[in-house]
């Protein structure tokens, strides 16, 4: 049988109410369910911990938001943070790509080796430290001590997203968990769509000091509120992984494969976004205001393709939306390349968001059924290939837009995306290995 087919919409078994996860620690904590049953009645209680769980998967998808904006807010304020530690923009620049890097080292790590804490407590540890870097930035003198400040952020950030969203497909059975990731990653599309632009009016209007000052005190108000809301003893007693178990756990086609095309997509798209300034300069003669309003339409098409993605993976299936997601973004590079005007291209830059921004829930989805109990790990895992995919992208953009202009940039970025396509492709007719020790 191949894993395909374990996704059909025909083979999917009734799953009861409240089947366990594939988490450790899920059954006792989910909702608090039972104890809600004892002290009211069946209607009562399923509006109860309805809210609760719609609660809980809120401030998940805040905790996104948090990751996002302060991964992100660099590029917002980045002529402010050069002119201030005495760097080019270039340099400044830097801060996003030692971000990345920490999150794709610690993500895997943190998440195979951190297995003595529940996944909550992980989350809520990780917001507290996160808050910590984002004041270590706020306050640095020099450039040294805000790389610094910005590889510890992203070691924290990467106990706060793959918890995050193992626990949110903990939290629900298997027909919702779709829609339940989709909820939850939307925080970090919301943080590319409003907190990028907001971070740039703050540093505008106050200064980009205050703008890390002001993400540090909502991580900490996300951690104090996830420490009361979101259940906790999810993903309790999860088994300690070495290095040759994480290996053992990329070699398997269905997940190796898998995340690889994550790195991959991600990859493609950051050779062309990356430098979009300078491709519409180039091709239509855009200034800065219409390479904002790119922007703003890039972000509010992704917010849709996200929201679409919640849906119709619980409804059709992981695999054919992913299928789905790659040919769009195929065909938008296509578009965007062919676009004889500046409005046309707007059009393009919209079927790119929304079909690239669809990937992801999918993909998490997928993941999670074949990883089994080893989930946390293979989203860390994830997670980290996405962060080194939009390093080796901008990277690799600039490579060659020093070479070839930036007209070239989204044949590039198609070219990639094919091979993304690829190996998504690979993983999805892989035979499935859901056990352990395979």
């Amino acid at each position: 049988m191949m894993c395909a087919a374990a996704y059909s919409v025909q083979s999917q078994p009734a799953v009861p109410a409240r089947r366990p996860s594939p988490l450790p620690g899920t059954l006792q904590t989910r909702m608090t369910t039972d104890a809600i049953l004892n002290t009211a009645g069946p209607a009562t209680a399923n509006k109860a911990a309805a809210r609760a769980e719609t609660t809980a998967l809120l401030l998940l998808s805040l905790a996104y938001f948090v990751v996002g904006v302060t991964s992100l807010a660099v590029v917002g304020v980045l002529g402010a943070i050069g002119g201030d530690l005495g760097v080019s923009p270039g340099a400044a620049a830097g801060l996003v790509t030692a971000f990345a890097l920490s999150f794709a080292v610690a993500a895997p790590l943190a998440q195979a080796w951190a297995t003595r804490w529940p996944l909550p407590t992980l989350l809520t540890a990780g917001l507290v430290l996160l808050a910590g870097g984002a004041v270590a930035t706020g306050l640095s003198t020099s450039y040294g001590g805000a790389v610094a400040a910005r590889i510890a952020s992203g070691a924290a950030a990467a106990l706060v997203g793959p918890s995050a969203s193992a626990i949110g497909a903990a939290l629900v059975p298997a027909e919702r968990r779709g829609r339940a990731l989709g909820t939850v990653f939307g925080g970090m599309t919301l943080a590319t769509v409003l907190g990028v632009p907001l971070a740039a009016w703050l540093g505008a209007h106050l200064s980009w000091r205050t703008v890390f000052l002001l993400v540090a005190g909502l991580g900490l108000l996300t951690a104090v509120a996830a420490r009361l809301w979101v259940p906790r003893g999810i993903g309790a007693g999860r088994a300690r992984l070495g290095l040759g178990d994480v290996a053992a756990l990329l070699a398997r086609r269905a997940v190796g494969f898998g995340i690889l095309a994550s790195q991959l997509q991600m990859l493609a798209q950051f050779v062309t976004y990356a430098l979009l300034a300078a491709y519409l300069a180039e091709r239509f003669g855009s200034g800065a205001d219409r390479v904002s309003l790119a922007l703003l339409v890039f972000g509010a098409s992704g917010v849709i393709g996200n929201a679409v993605a919640g849906r119709l993976s619980d409804r059709v299936g992981p695999n054919i939306l992913i299928r789905v997601s790659f040919a769009g973004l195929a065909v938008s590079f296509v578009a965007l390349m062919a676009a004889p005007s500046y409005a046309l291209a707007l059009v393009a830059l919209a079927v790119w968001a929304v079909f690239s921004l669809m990937l992801m829930t999918p993909q998490q989805k997928r993941l999670v059924g074949v990883a089994g109990d080893r989930t946390a790990v293979a989203l860390g895992l994830n997670s980290a290939a996405i962060y080194i995919g939009m390093a080796a992208g901008s990277s690799l953009g600039g490579l060659a837009h020093a070479a070839f202009g930036g007209v070239w940039l989204p044949a590039l970025s198609l070219a990639v995306a094919v091979a993304a396509a690829g190996c998504a492709e690979w993983a999805m007719r892989a035979p499935c290995q859901h056990a352990v020790g395979q």
